[in-house]
């Protein structure tokens, strides 16, 4: 079984002004936190779960079709939580995507819905992960985050991809089995 998700890949630039802006902000206090890697930050589109090699050989097939799709113009924005039980879980960075976005998530989930997977409950929010809060860290700190309002930043989606997603007690590790390129 291979637990697998789709997510749009984020080009460097765009993750290196993540750091530089997150490196600003905190003002060199970035080592007392388990930031999400460099290299793992996305957005999800759909996370499938564990399937068998027989249906992940028909994602694959069925997302072909984002080959033929156009990149999709979005804007860097600024940071926010998501909170579970009232306390921040998530810190993330924003963007936002031109609207042609929801066309892809809406092909997604009807061409997944196709071979057995249910498609989304819930309503898609472009962001990027970069910090996982556990409870220990200083929450006080990390509110510095709201209070920064960033120039725009215009960057383009043009590639979706397909990864697996083995969880260690390390943290998770992704590894990409599939990619489509956005024209």
């Amino acid at each position: 079984m291979n637990r697998i998700f789709i997510a749009f890949k984020i080009n460097s630039t765009v993750r290196q002004e993540i750091l530089r802006r997150r490196n600003f902000i905190l003002d060199g206090t970035v080592n007392n936190y388990k930031w999400e890697s460099f290299k793992k930050i996305h957005t999800t589109i759909k996370f499938v779960g564990d399937v068998d090699k027989s249906i992940l050989s028909k994602i694959i097939d069925k997302l072909k079709c984002f080959n033929d799709y156009e990149k999709i113009e979005s804007t860097l924005g600024n940071f926010g939580f998501f909170n579970k039980n009232n306390k921040p879980s998530i810190l993330w960075c924003g963007f936002y995507p031109d609207k042609k976005i929801n066309s892809i998530v809406e092909k997604l989930n009807n061409s997944l819905y196709e071979i057995g997977i249910p498609k989304e409950e819930k309503l898609f929010k472009p962001h990027l992960t970069i910090l996982r809060i556990r409870g220990y860290e200083d929450v006080t700190l990390l509110n510095k985050f709201k209070d920064h309002n960033f120039d725009e930043m215009k960057f383009y989606l043009d590639e979706i991809a397909i990864y697996e997603s083995k969880l260690l007690s390390s943290g998770s590790v992704y590894k990409e089995i599939k990619k489509y390129q956005l024209k």
